[in-house]
Order: C-alpha cells, then structure tokens, then sequence
C-alpha cells in the first residue's frame, strides 16, 4: 500500500508542475488594438486613453498572480504612454506592437512561448 501511495504522489506533483497557465488577454489585446488604430489616425489622447485602460487591465490582471507575460507587456505599455506623451505616436504604437506580439505569442504545454528554455 505505502508503495502504492509513494509512485503515485510524484505523478500528481509532475502533472501540476507542468499545467499550462491559462490566462486571458482577450480584453488587453482589443485595448491594444484600439491603440494601434488611434495611433495610425494621429489621435494621441484616444491612444494614451486606450493604452492606459490596457495598462490598467493587465495590472489588475497581475494582481491575481505573477504573470511573465504581464510583467513584459506592463513595461511596453509605459513606454507607449510615455512615447505619446513626448509626441512620438510612431514609437507608442511600436511599443504596443511589441506588447501584442507577447500577448498573442503561442505557449508550449507548461506555460512557456515555444522556443524558450
């Protein structure tokens, strides 16, 4: 019986180890597209507005846990804001592409993007 229970509690300690962290962008990623097309319009203020809502979001999102991810695009989401605030758009929105790319990348069965270590 012990030898039972000792194979089987690592088995259940591997298969959480290695459980895909399921979090949703999808409200980020719109945000994020909206700011993309301010930005392409030449409309700063929608541009800061709709990143900082992105900002915002993800932040919140964080706060539930310790999301890589979210710690990434947090950062490019600064920059955006602070790049549209100096009256660069084109580097705002360069920022924000650079945040959509980590959000919509392709993760690998434990979580990670494919391709990293």
């Amino acid at each position: 019986m012990a030898a039972l229970l000792l194979s089987v509690l690592p088995l259940g300690a591997a298969m959480a180890a290695g459980s895909p962290i399921n979090e949703d962008y999808t409200a980020i990623i719109k945000l994020s597209q909206q700011a993309l097309e301010s930005a392409k319009q030449g409309n700063a203020d929608a541009f800061v507005k709709a990143v900082g809502e992105a900002q915002s979001l993800a932040k919140e999102q964080n706060s539930t846990g310790n999301s890589v991810t979210l710690g990434r695009v947090g950062g490019k989401f600064r920059a955006a804001v602070g790049a549209a605030k100096a009256g660069n758009l084109t580097e705002g929105g360069q920022a924000v592409e650079a945040a959509l790319a980590e959000l919509t990348k392709k993760k690998g069965p434990i979580g990670r993007a494919e391709g990293t270590q």
